[in-house]
């Protein structure tokens, strides 16, 4: 609290989770900053009532926890977070994060998604709602590769053309799939959801992979597109080669036919996308096999 004053922010502190949402209501900040372990509350639930309410559902939220596995990472994105950071932090780390964020969300006009597709709390109910029905389905988390080392080199503005470009390349994709279920979400940043039908996964992560790989080449000189790496300078000023953008997609077939409840989904999708972020390049990770 006082660093956060030390740095001219407005900071006011709450005891209970369940103060949060009528707390926002009443002070209308720009940005919460939330623990997940709460009397009354928890992290998880407040992000969601949060996100629930009209007023509040586009207001930005930094998870600041001690929690950091790779589940309750991926668990506080679908509830609607829009960074991550464990405890201990350095608070330079976190300054950083936050004046990000605010950055975003005044550049996206305070928008759940600046694509307009449906946010956080739209995945959560779409997911609820087919594990309770009698179609299965398969879940597919994407999240872009080396992302934030592109958005320091290049700026905000060409990060969110490749955003955009990575929402055009699924939509026409899932327009073209043979899939009884077809549903995109965008959770915030260079993080999507898809659902389809089972026996649609596989093909539409491989020809996702193909086409963001093939398009977002666009976005890099020749020289460094025949390298396959880029320049940046880092913040001690030291000169870094950076891989091109690359996408993981982390899927889950048959959740309604295995009974996969939200955290599990979350635990196995964030094992695979913390696999597929371990290797160099593209990948689709599945359970089964990882290729």
């Amino acid at each position: 609290m006082f660093q956060l004053r030390g740095e001219g922010f407005e900071a006011r502190g709450l005891g209970r989770g369940d103060e949060t949402l009528s707390a926002a209501l009443t002070w209308k900040p720009d940005l919460v900053l939330l623990d997940l372990m709460m009397p009354g509350m928890d992290g998880f639930a407040v992000c969601r009532a949060l996100r629930a309410h009209s007023d509040t559902q586009a207001l930005p939220v930094i998870v600041v926890t001690a929690r950091g596995d790779a589940a309750t990472r991926l668990q506080a994105r679908v509830a609607g977070a829009a960074e991550f950071v464990v405890k201990p932090y350095v608070w330079d780390e976190l300054l950083a994060r936050i004046q990000n964020v605010l950055e975003l969300s005044r550049r996206h006009a305070g928008m759940v998604s600046f694509l307009g597709l449906p946010g956080s709390a739209a995945t959560e109910a779409e997911i609820s709602r087919l594990l309770n029905g009698k179609e299965d389905f398969a879940f597919l988390n994407l999240d872009i590769d080396h992302f934030r080392r592109f958005n320091e080199k290049f700026g905000y503005d060409k990060g969110d053309e490749v955003v955009r470009l990575l929402g055009r390349i699924v939509e026409e994709v899932l327009d073209d799939a043979e899939t009884n279920v077809r549903f995109l979400g965008h959770l915030g940043g260079d993080d999507f959801v898809i659902l389809v039908s089972p026996d649609a996964a596989q093909p539409t992560a491989d020809r996702l992979i193909r086409r963001f790989e093939h398009d977002a080449r666009v976005f890099f000189a020749a020289r460094d597109v025949e390298r396959g790496l880029y320049e940046v300078v880092s913040r001690q000023g030291k000169r870094e080669t950076v891989p091109l953008l690359g996408l993981t997609v982390a899927l889950v077939n048959h959740v309604r036919e295995r009974n996969l409840h939200p955290r599990r989904l979350a635990d196995v999708a964030a094992e695979l996308r913390s696999y597929g972020k371990s290797r160099t390049g593209s990948i689709v990770v599945t359970e089964r096999r990882r290729a």
